[in-house]
This record gives C-alpha cells, structure tokens and sequence, in this order.
C-alpha cells in the first residue's frame, strides 16, 4: 500500500512539471510577458514622466494618458474601463475622477467605471453586396487542395467585414475611435478595427475574390483618414492614433488601379497620397554621411514617449528603473516598433537585449525605405499620366536618389545583400531577417549578379532550410511574436516578392516559388486540421500549427493571412506549376546552420520533445522520488501512525491540485485579448 502512494505522488509531480510546459487548450506553449506587480505603488503609476500622449483631443486624458487609464491597468480593470463608449460628455467624465479620494480605492475605482463608462459594441457585420460565391478567377486554379482553399478563405470575408454603428457617427465624441464611411476587412480575432498594412494583403485578397467595391470603399476609408489626420495612423482606435504603419497606401492603389483601370479613383487620391508622402518626408527623415555624401533615410519613429495604452503595464515594467530619459527612449522605441508593424523582434533590441533595450529610434530600416522609393516611384508615373511633369521629376528624382542610398549605404558587398543601419554604433545589423532583401522590388531589370548573390547569402544563413516557410529571424531568446519559430504572411509575401523580381529565368525565382509552396500548404494543414487560418505560423513544421510569443494568444481569422495566400495562389498556382508538382527546386539545408534552440512545443510535445526538455522532466521525477523517500524514512523513524501519514499525503495532494488548478486559471485569464 505504501508504494502505490508514493507512485502516484511521483507520476503527479511528473504530470505538473509537464502540465507547465504546455497549455491545456491547444498544448501550443505561450510565452507570458504580462506582469502585474503587486509591489508597485500606484502613485508612480499615476505620475508617469512624458511629455507626447498617444493621441489628442478631448479624450486623450482618458484612454491615451493620465490617472483614469494608469489605475484601470493598476487593478487589473484595463480590458473594460475605459470602457467603448462614455457614459457623459469628456469633462463631466474627467470632473467625476477628480472628484473621488486619492489615493483611489479599488471598489471605489469600480463602480466609477460602471458609472462613466459603458461596454457597448462600435462595430457590426457589414454586408457585401459585391461578394458571390465562387469568384471567376478561382476557376483557373487547377489544383483541388488549393481551390479548397481559396473558397475557403473567400467565405471568411463575410464574417470579417465590419462597419460602424448608427451611435458612432451622432455621437463620435463618445467614442475613442475614428469611423470611416466604407465597409471594411478587420484582421479577426482581438484585432476588431481597421488596421493600416493589414488592409494592403487584405485589398490583394478582396481583388482576387473579384470584390472590387469592397477594395475601393477601403481606399475611399483611408482617403477619409488622411483627410482627418494628415497621414494613416496605426488603425482606427485613437490609441493607436499618433503613430502610423509600412506606407502602403499608394501600392494599395496600385494593386486595384492594375485589376480595374480606374484613374478616376488615382486622380482623386492622387493629392491624397502627396499629402501623406509630405507627412513622412517631414516627420520621419534621418541624414546619413558615407564616404563624404549625405544621404536622406526614412525610420519608424513615433511622436509619443508615453507608455502604449494598449500595454501600459508591460511598457511601464519595461522602464523600470530607468532615468526619466532613458524611460521615454524606450516608450518611444517601443511604440516606434509598433509603427513598423514588427512588434516586437530582436530587430529593434540592442544585441542580446530585451524590451528595455529597444532602440527603434536608432535604426534605419531597409522595409521602410524600400517601400518609401517604390512610393515616390508610383507617384512619379501617376503625376506624368496627368500632365502633372513638375511633381512627377520631383517624385522620380526622390526615387531615384533612395534607391541609389539604399545600394550605397545599407548594401553589403561582402555578404550579398542589405541591412539595416544603426545610428549608435555607424553599421550594419547583420542579423537575418526577411526584410534584407526586399531593395530586389526596385529593381527595374534582373540583375543576375545581385540575384545570384542574395540566393548565396539566403543558402550561406539557412534562410531556406525550414518546412513551413521563411523564418521571421533566427533569434528565439527574446520570446516575442516577430522572432524564431515564427512565419508571417506579410513577411513571406514580401519575400517571395522580392526574389520574383529576379525573373522566371533565374534560381531565385524557384525558391520564390517553393518559398510560397511551404507557407500556402502549411496554411491549407491550418484549415484541414483546425479549421483555422492563424494570424502567424511555426516555421519548424509544415502541420499547420500556430506561432507563437508576443503580448497575446495566437489569433486566428485572419485578414493579411487570407490575403496574401490568396495573391500566391494567384501568383504561382493557376497554371500549370502548382504545388503538387513541388519541389521544383531542391532546397537542401545547409551543413554548416545551426538550428536554433527550441523554445516551444508543437501540438504534439512527446513526439517533438527535445534531449533537454526530456532530461528536465526526468530530474522532475527523481528529485520528487528522492524527497518522497525522505520524507517515508522520517515519518518511519519517527513511528508516526499510518492514518496520520496518509492523512498528509492527501492533504498535500489537494494543495498541490489546488496549485494547478490555480496557475492554469490564471494562464486562462492572462491570456484573455
């Protein structure tokens, strides 16, 4: 009888050192940054030292600053108050805050919320006249797995389309939001607004679905944005209001004027697109000086120096003990990271550093400034086409001379290919990242030479070694979303972009294409196991299994994800190469690549689990074992009685179930969007 009881404890210490490697819903492993101390004192928290909110207005010291949004996070309350909507004009609303006792009592706090606030919805499910099934496109794509796919992807737009409430527009001022007129694509899962580059693969996806009212009115949406702001902020929340996203508006354009001819619609967004390339030459320029030139880059460089209200706690603890300068470096890199849509990534991070490290500000990225150049390229046709000759020189003259920079400054003859530039230390980050090659988008003509040489560097890192894609980076220390074992849609678009440039003809071109194969088939797993399309993929299998790490849960819907996998299709598999005539090229890993350390587990752990996750859990076990037998000759030697002795283990057994029960709790509610 002895020996089942101390068995039993065994296998459930065993079965605890397992359950905290793995989560209960989907056994993906989540990485936890959300952390609320209970150490710190609200009146830091509520005297915060910035000076540039998030956003302005009358609503700003309510949902982007101050004392209301500092003890909403302080309590744990932020997910409801501020609530969606005010219950009474802003200053009443600020007056009743300023009114209560300070420091603010929690069930105080509380019941101010139920008071001042109101959770009411902004958004609804908009109807699509221009969605059919079965759009005439589809009928050329000649594999079955992938028609299942797209028609799949097709049906997602209905229940992903969004406009706003009667409520918002008569009452806009109650509301921390900026509504647009137009139906539109939301990313799905906790993402329920408009979001700026989420909506370029969105736009691709709605094309080939043939919707192109749908496609127009989202254009129509952000012309009434810059209207508003001057620019594209993030997305439609206002506390995401005073930064902005990649500035791909004008090749938003470009994609549906290509599929529809419509230059009325570029003429009338034409001043439009002038007005936001204005916001980015004044706002977000660096000069360079190499080998006596000056040279003009854009960064990712936000306004504000505040915490993200959207993450005030993790950007607060990000800071702790900081110098007040250094605490507003960091807030303003951070939100600067999200401006570049790659929140967050190694990318940003000073070598081997983690959030408090961010040095966004400090970083000339070559994505931005490629997209920049493509921009002004753009613009220069769309001005001549209109007779317009002055403003399209200016524009050509700027393409010209960024594309020149960007060969000059960021281009490593050595390594055959571009980084980005840091402005600390005058050099170059020569981490991979899928963003070093994207400067092939601008070339006119295929440059055998620079091709030959990205594809060398791409085998030389490993880039291509893995199953389910191209990786985000090969760095997994920093546990966030934009780092190993993570592939995005957006980055494997671009990707695979980028070599196409090189042309049909060349190498490059078929691990384009194989590139695109790995990401599309490991989507289609998604659907035929999970039913499921996920903002982000593992790059390590090809099962279609979600990413993971980051500020919150995976996602699933998802917008860019749908778009950009319809746009390969469209691209690769509507003739006669298409996936199941794969590998067209054999892509063989590189001997002399390390595989990163494994920081997750896939959705079948036993299977995948490595020496050093196997031998964690064995040392689990026989430590337990050792103190089990300890505690057996003690209670022995000390002639305890046999009812007493199992009266302690079950006593023990219930506290520690009692733990489980309470750290998955709390997982489950951590993990909440």
């Amino acid at each position: 009888m002895w020996v089942p009881t101390w068995f039993i404890i065994t296998c459930f210490g065993a079965q605890l050192a397992y359950a905290s490697q793995t989560n209960p819903m989907d056994k993906i492993y989540y990485v936890e940054t959300h952390h609320r101390s209970n150490h710190t004192l609200l009146s830091e928290m509520l005297n915060v030292n910035c000076t540039v909110a998030v956003c302005e207005g009358p609503l700003a010291d309510i949902y982007c600053k101050g004392e209301i949004l500092a003890t909403a996070w302080y309590y744990g309350m932020e997910n409801t108050c501020p609530g969606t909507r005010l219950a009474f004009p802003a200053a009443k609303v600020l007056a009743n805050f300023n009114s209560l006792p300070k420091p603010v009592p929690k069930e105080i706090f509380a019941e101010y919320c139920r008071t001042n606030f109101i959770m009411v919805p902004y958004l609804q499910v908009a109807e699509l006249p221009d969605w059919k099934p079965h759009p005439p496109a589809f009928r050329y794509i000649h594999d079955a797995k992938l028609l299942h796919l797209a028609e799949y992807i097709h049906e997602k737009w209905i229940s992903l389309s969004r406009n706003f409430t009667a409520d918002v527009w008569v009452n806009q001022t109650f509301y921390p939001v900026v509504p647009v007129p137009h139906p539109f694509i939301v990313p799905g899962g906790r993402f329920q607004v408009y979001f700026y580059w989420d909506s370029y693969w969105i736009l691709k996806g709605l094309i080939y679905s043939n919707m192109f009212e749908t496609a127009k009115g989202i254009l129509l949406n952000f012309a009434h944005v810059i209207e508003y702001h001057g620019f594209i902020p993030n997305s439609g929340n206002i506390q995401l209001s005073r930064r902005s996203q990649p500035p791909l508006f004008a090749q938003m354009l470009e994609d549906y004027y290509n599929a529809t001819g419509d230059k009325d619609l570029v003429r009338h967004l034409l001043p439009l697109l002038d007005k936001e390339m204005s916001f980015w030459k004044n706002n977000r320029t660096v000069s360079i000086i190499e080998n006596g030139q000056n040279h003009t880059f854009y960064q990712y460089r936000a306004i504000s120096d505040c915490p993200r209200p959207e993450s005030y706690m993790d950007d607060y603890q990000a800071a702790a003990g900081l110098s007040t300068k250094d605490a507003n470096t960091v807030w303003s890199s951070l939100a600067s990271a999200c401006e570049s849509g790659i929140d967050f990534s190694a990318r940003w991070f000073a070598p081997n550093g983690t959030r408090n490290k961010v040095q966004t500000n400090f970083i000339v990225p070559v994505d931005l400034n490629v997209f920049m150049a493509r921009n002004f390229k753009l613009l220069a046709e769309w001005h001549n086409m209109f007779g317009e000759e002055s403003l399209s020189s200016q524009y050509g003259y700027q393409a010209s001379l960024l594309t020149s920079s960007i060969d000059n400054v960021l281009f490593s003859e050595s390594d055959g290919t571009w980084f980005d530039y840091n402005l600390r230390t005058r050099g170059w980050q020569k981490q991979f990242f899928p963003s070093n090659i994207y400067p092939l988008m601008l070339k006119t003509e295929a440059n055998s030479s620079i091709c030959d040489s990205v594809v060398q560097y791409l085998d030389d890192v490993g880039a291509l070694s893995f199953p389910g894609g191209i990786p985000s980076s090969f760095n997994n220390n920093t546990r966030e979303q934009w780092d190993f074992p993570n592939t995005w849609a957006p980055s494997v678009h671009l990707f695979v972009a980028s070599l196409s440039a090189c042309g049909p003809s060349h190498k490059a071109y078929l691990i384009a294409n194989e590139s695109a194969a790995k990401f599309v088939f490991n989507v289609y797993e998604s659907v035929v196991r999970y039913d499921k399309i996920w903002e982000k993929y593992d790059v390590r299998q090809s099962e279609g299994g979600t990413g993971s790490g980051g500020e919150y849960i995976p996602q699933y819907g998802f917008g860019w994800t749908n778009g950009a996998v319809l746009d390969l299709i469209r691209q690769f598999y509507t003739n006669e190469s298409h996936i199941s005539s794969f590998p067209l090229v054999e892509i063989m890993p590189n001997p002399n690549f390390t595989l990163p350390r494994r920081m997750y587990h896939d959705y079948d752990p036993w299977k995948d689990m490595s020496a050093e996750t196997a031998n964690s859990i064995l040392v689990w076990v026989l430590a337990i074992l050792v103190v089990c037998v300890l505690f057996w000759v003690v209670c022995l030697a000390c002639l305890l009685p046999r009812a007493q002795v199992e009266r302690t283990i079950q006593k023990r057994r219930l506290v520690e179930t009692d733990e489980v029960d309470r750290l998955l709790a709390n997982n489950f509610d951590n993990d909440s969007p």
